[in-house]
């Protein structure tokens, strides 16, 4: 993630996955916020104590 992230910034291009000589897949803005996004929210916990 660290990486696609900053070829992102540098090329200021969308990066291209590919995977076995086969493009795969396609990072941009809005990919890289989801992943971001959902890499900081919180897990539910059973015995987490609840917020005041």
């Amino acid at each position: 993630m660290r990486a696609a992230i900053e070829l992102r910034h540098r090329t200021g291009r969308p990066v291209l996955m590919v995977e076995d000589g086969r493009l795969v897949g396609v990072i941009g803005d809005e990919e890289i916020y989801r992943g971001l996004m959902s890499q900081g929210a919180p897990t539910p916990r059973g015995d987490a104590p609840a917020p005041p």
